[in-house]
């Protein structure tokens, strides 16, 4: 039996604010495997550095290091990124830096794809931000159809960005 775990899920919390996060379970999950993954990279560099003749061993004990730091980092951005709108703008958190852009500076909203996952960019005329995380493309959808409802109230002009929907800052006639 196969369990599927959700990746990503759509929150509303009680200050008025439409999370796009990381499922709890999701990012549990990922812990457990990043934990063993990086055992496995400890094992492997405490390995190489025993087994192999001292300067290839400083080399692959180096891989090893640098392949564990890159999963550890990946791991803590991608449970740490989120993104939510409200009345007041757009919020974008990846990792340990946050932005967020009252409705007046927001340029775009679109998504990009990531595999099987789809990320989130937010423009604001001068900086792209795209999400560190990877969401599932239902709750990107749900997400964005919320948001494009908060433009259209607004009279941002909805249109096709990309691969998939988003919106401009163009004025209606």
């Amino acid at each position: 039996m196969r369990v599927v775990i959700p990746r990503s899920e759509v929150v509303v919390d009680a200050a008025g604010w439409t999370w796009l996060q990381p499922a709890p379970g999701s990012t549990r999950a990922r812990h457990t495997a990043g934990t063993f993954a990086l055992a496995i990279l400890f094992v492997a560099g405490m390995a190489a550095w025993t087994l192999l003749p001292q300067p290839a061993a400083a080399v692959a004990t180096a891989v090893v290091a640098a392949a564990a730091a890159t999963l550890l980092w990946r791991i803590i951005r991608g449970a740490r990124s989120r993104l939510a709108w409200s009345p007041i703008g757009i919020y974008v958190q990846n990792g340990g830096q946050a932005q967020q852009l009252a409705w007046a500076a927001v340029h775009g909203v679109a998504t990009s794809p990531s595999g099987r996952r789809l990320r989130v960019v937010v423009d604001d005329g001068y900086h792209r931000v795209v999400s560190s995380a990877d969401f599932d493309p239902d709750c990107v959808r749900r997400w964005l159809m919320s948001l494009l409802q908060e433009a259209k109230r607004r009279r941002l002009e909805p249109v096709v960005v990309g691969p998939g929907p988003g919106f401009t800052t163009a004025q209606k006639p």
